[in-house]
């Protein structure tokens, strides 16, 4: 249950950053194009590491593809 609640969590704040970035107002001054977004979310808590990956269809506004990962699946990398 917790692991179906934190997916929610991830893809509701996916799509409220993307709606807030692609709103109206922001497409106008931004000359945005009508097509398929991603949105990659990165969600810590109490030793909890996962990435969720939110693909989006702006024409429609349906959520195309929800997808979580571990983050132990990647390598790290530092930057310098």
């Amino acid at each position: 249950m917790r692991n179906r609640n934190s997916l929610v969590f991830a893809a509701a704040i996916s799509a409220l950053s993307l709606g807030w970035v692609f709103g109206s107002t922001q497409a106008q001054d931004a000359g945005v194009e009508i097509g398929r977004y991603q949105q990659s979310t990165v969600f810590r808590q109490e030793g909890l590491d996962r990435i969720y990956v939110t693909v989006l269809d702006t024409a429609t506004g349906e959520v195309v593809r929800l997808s979580r990962y571990d983050t132990g699946d990647y390598e790290t990398v530092k930057v310098r």
